[in-house]
């Protein structure tokens, strides 16, 4: 499906309205959807398996929305379109079977560790916590060495800068805002090839 073909009819009421809203603000054509990554394919995992993403360079300046609910929130989403047909956003994975899996959140890539490997070794996107606001800086500083060892691909903090009473936050010395990933970037990427930021 050629990104511009893309239409808000296909879905109604307040996803609609969400959709509607997103594309106020972003042209269709500065935004990826789950069609565009599907392609011929039946579903997105498919899609993937066969075709991988497009490359960095080739999303420079564009954007991804997806919907991190796997419960009500996804499955009206999904109504209608199990593969995402026709969907702005892609949406959060229970399953590499699922038709629509695309991303997943995993919470603790600490204990999923080789969950969150294989999905990435497998070409899924996902999306994790490294620490906790409840959690100790030593429990904290353990959950983000494991998060970023597993290859998870966005990760967010509860730490992302130094605060005056903790000794942890999330510092991601090897690249930031983004780093090469361990399990799937080729051997000669570096943080810069990614992300030059002046």
């Amino acid at each position: 499906m050629d990104i511009l073909d893309f239409t808000l009819e296909s879905i109604t009421g307040r996803y609609g309205d969400l959709e509607a809203e997103i594309l106020s603000v972003f042209p269709i054509d500065r935004v990826l959807t789950p069609d565009e990554v599907r392609g011929a394919h039946d579903t997105l995992p498919q899609a993937i398996a066969a075709d991988g993403w497009p490359t960095l360079g080739e999303l420079r300046g564009r954007v991804i929305f997806s919907l991190l609910d796997s419960d009500a929130h996804r499955e009206d989403y999904l109504d209608g379109a199990d593969n995402l047909e026709g969907r702005l956003m892609f949406v959060d994975s229970d399953s590499a079977d699922d038709p629509f899996a695309a991303f997943f959140k995993i919470n603790d890539a600490q204990t999923d560790a080789a969950a969150v490997a294989e999905l990435v070794i497998a070409g899924f996107v996902v999306t994790s916590n490294v620490d906790s606001a409840e959690d100790s800086d030593a429990d904290n500083a353990d959950k983000l060495a494991a998060s970023l060892a597993s290859g998870a691909n966005f990760l967010s903090s509860d730490y992302p800068a130094p605060v005056s009473d903790r000794d942890y936050w999330f510092d991601m010395t090897d690249g930031e805002p983004a780093r090469c990933n361990p399990i799937r970037a080729p051997k000669d990427c570096t943080a810069a090839d990614i992300e030059a930021l002046p």
